[in-house]
């Protein structure tokens, strides 16, 4: 449905994080945070929709900060209009599962690994949300 599209909102509050994701060491353990650019209100979910979200935070990344926003890598939750939207707007970049996704699957499918330790050492602390 191509009439779905609503309404794109960000601020230069938000634009301050463009290009930023912290990770802290805090107490034994890793704190991950992740601020939104911007936000969509749709009817429904469709390519053209985050086409238009992904196309308006590269836009007022120019216009607020002068940054010409060039991905690398984005996440997702593995829906194929938003890995086509990506590939519209960024067409050369690497598609990665959302890490709550990618943790609740490491969760389920964890009995697979040979060694459980590795899982509680190196891998789910650097997952961890």
């Amino acid at each position: 449905v191509t009439s779905s599209f609503g309404l794109i909102i960000t601020s230069r509050h938000a634009f301050r994080n463009v290009g930023t994701y912290a990770t802290h060491y805090v107490k034994g353990s890793y704190k991950k945070h992740f601020v939104p650019w911007t936000y969509m209100f749709v009817r429904t979910e469709n390519e053209r929709s985050y086409t238009k979200l992904f196309e308006a935070t590269k836009r007022y990344a120019m216009e607020f900060f002068d940054v010409d926003l060039n991905l690398s890598f984005g996440s997702l939750d593995r829906t194929p209009y938003i890995a086509n939207a990506y590939r519209n707007v960024w067409p050369g970049i690497k598609l990665l599962s959302c890490y709550t996704h990618l943790l609740k699957n490491a969760r389920e499918h964890r009995s697979m690994l040979s060694s459980r330790e590795f899982y509680d050492s190196d891998f789910v602390v650097n997952l961890n949300l």
